[in-house]
């Protein structure tokens, strides 16, 4: 728990009640009996200055502290304002890295994968897993310090095949809920069998955290040896995360 928190979140694991008063999140299951849970900044301005969480909180608390018997009572807790979500669909984990966007991915990023020449950036694993992704890493540039979280999914050489799997990751982007901020949808560019399609992140009134941030879904051309070792084009749907600075 970080120790720039107010104290009253520091003894949360003691005075559970408050925990209502919180929105909340689920993160994972531990083996013991416990469970790992997240109280995002952003989303935990209603409360009093001195109980608002000024970064993201991650806790560890059992089960049954929080009345929770199963996996499958993993749900809303209270109606209003305590949520649990898991983090085992597209819908929760594309909430969860975009929760971290406001801290920079810190939470998300994990190994280094590649560092570029003079260290001008770095390429990383991603802590957090997205459902039928086959290819996800987060790229820092430090020239221009920016951040953006890539995904690829599975790739075909048929680009009409690939068109339909992009318009599929397009409905799922298009259908999200997030109670951080509301998605608008940009104007769909093509240029051959490339398309790319743009969601624009707008803030409640009062918070800034995602003020030009963009989930952009695309497909990507690449190429591979198919089996006879010959080139072959393969063009894949993805989905990139970012700030349009």
């Amino acid at each position: 728990m970080k120790q720039n928190s107010p104290p009253v979140l520091r003894h949360l694991m003691r005075v559970y009640k408050t925990l209502e008063d919180y929105t909340m999140y689920y993160l994972m299951k531990m083996t013991d009996g416990n469970a790992v849970f997240l109280i995002p900044s952003d989303e935990n301005k209603h409360m009093a200055e001195s109980m608002q969480p000024v970064a993201v909180i991650y806790f560890v608390m059992s089960y049954d502290a929080l009345g929770i018997a199963t996996d499958s009572e993993l749900s809303v807790i209270d109606d209003e304002p305590t949520e649990v979500t898991s983090l085992d669909n597209f819908d929760s984990q594309i909430k969860a890295i975009l929760f971290d966007f406001d801290e920079d991915l810190v939470n998300t990023i994990g190994d280094i994968i590649d560092v570029g020449e003079d260290e001008t950036f770095m390429l990383y694993t991603s802590e957090i897993e997205l459902e039928h992704a086959s290819v996800i890493y987060i790229y820092e540039d430090f020239l221009s310090a920016s951040i953006l979280f890539h995904a690829e999914f599975n790739g075909y050489p048929d680009p009409a095949h690939a068109l339909k799997a992009y318009r599929e990751l397009v409905i799922k982007v298009e259908s999200l809920t997030l109670s951080c901020c509301e998605l608008t949808i940009g104007e769909e560019s093509v240029t051959g069998n490339a398309y790319r399609q743009s969601f624009h992140v707008i803030n409640h009134p009062e918070i800034e955290a995602y003020e030009n941030l963009i989930l952009a879904v695309h497909i990507e051309q690449h190429e591979a040896f198919d089996k006879h070792g010959q080139l072959v084009s393969d063009w894949r749907p993805t989905l990139d995360i970012y700030f349009n600075e």
